[in-house]
């Protein structure tokens, strides 16, 4: 037999083979979620407001600032006034994270809706951890999870979510707390990591966090070169009402820049949009 004949048929029935995995795969995948969603139904009495969002275009990653960052995976989100639960695509269900409404220090979409995949950001706070959970729903799925989270949530946050893009973000980055002595030299101390997020300029040490300072408190802030040692790194300086603040670090202009104008937003009004044909309701469906 031809030599192109044996390549036909092999060529063939990888295609076929394939196609059949492609199909087995689906349809377990279709009745995996059928039985996660079996059983989180059966649950229903116990937490009776959770809403199940479980679609093909969920997707979620978990990053803890500082620290371990998942790679982005399929999952089925739950919410309800009890919090926010990321379950793995596997049966029985798998709780990969949970977290409380009271936990979430600021949600944000840094795009505006649009058809397909839309991304949500949520910082969370848990202990001394700092996470930032990213997660992926479909258009409508994504504003129905929107308009279900912003009344379990402080209204500030909700104010927060309403100001303009893009959301400000920086680093982690490291940093040199520093001090100056009546003569002008700058003392360093041990490096710490700064993280600037919309709400919070965030202090940590590894992945704990050490101190949280409100954008709406930081006042006065500056970038300067170091005179007695012009070649090293830059200051950042700032202050609040309670202490001043000064860090040595690479970029401190671009940082110093970023916390400027995170913490004037701040102060900002929210921009808000108003539903077509409702007078006095407002809403963020951009």
């Amino acid at each position: 037999m031809d030599v192109g004949i044996y390549l036909g048929w092999a060529i063939a029935i990888c295609f076929i083979g394939g196609i059949a995995y492609l199909t087995w795969r689906g349809i377990r995948q279709i009745n995996v979620r059928q039985a996660i969603r079996a059983s989180l139904n059966a649950q229903k009495s116990d937490d009776p407001d959770r809403i199940v969002f479980d679609h093909l275009e969920n997707c979620y990653v978990l990053n803890i600032i500082n620290g371990s960052a998942s790679k982005r995976q399929n999952g089925i989100f739950t919410l309800s006034p009890q919090g926010i639960t990321i379950y793995a695509i596997k049966n029985p269900p798998e709780v990969v994270f949970h977290f409380a409404t009271e936990d979430i220090r600021w949600f944000g979409r840094p795009e505006v809706y649009s058809p397909g995949r839309n991304e949500l950001w949520l910082h969370v706070e848990r202990k001394r951890e700092w996470i930032l959970v990213k997660l992926w729903l479909g258009h409508d799925p994504m504003m129905d999870f929107i308009r279900a989270l912003k009344p379990l949530v402080d209204p500030d946050l909700v104010t927060a979510y309403r100001r303009r893009r893009p959301y400000i973000h920086y680093g982690p980055t490291e940093a040199q707390p520093a001090e100056q002595d009546i003569h002008g030299a700058w003392t360093l101390e041990t490096a710490v990591t700064l993280y600037l997020m919309p709400r919070y300029l965030l202090i940590l040490h590894d992945d704990a966090v050490q101190t949280l300072i409100p954008l709406e408190s930081v006042q006065q802030i500056g970038a300067l070169r170091r005179l007695d040692a012009p070649d090293a790194n830059g200051l950042v300086r700032f202050q609040t009402a309670e202490a001043h603040y000064a860090y040595a670090l690479k970029d401190y202009e671009a940082f110093a820049n970023a916390l400027a104008d995170a913490a004037k937003r701040t102060l900002e009004a929210p921009v808000m949009q108003k539903q077509k044909g409702k007078d006095g309701e407002w809403d963020d469906a951009d």
